[in-house]
């Protein structure tokens, strides 16, 4: 199981506004960042837009695009 830290989690909310995360999105953002700190190389979602602010760290995958 991964959790953030609290720090991780503070960081998070500090950056969100800078890169276009609001709302809902937060919750998305948490898992990016938990799969980014599992080591995770890629990300399958429905809704890719809510995960562009972490495209440069994990691959973003529609399944059935690929």
């Amino acid at each position: 199981m991964i959790a953030l830290q609290v720090g991780s989690y503070q960081d998070l909310l500090r950056q969100a506004p800078k890169n276009g995360v609001a709302g809902g999105q937060t919750y998305d953002a948490v898992i990016a960042m938990c799969a980014i700190a599992a080591k995770v190389p890629t990300l399958l979602t429905f809704n890719p837009s809510d995960f562009l602010f972490a495209a440069k760290e994990i691959e973003i995958i529609v399944p059935g695009t690929v």
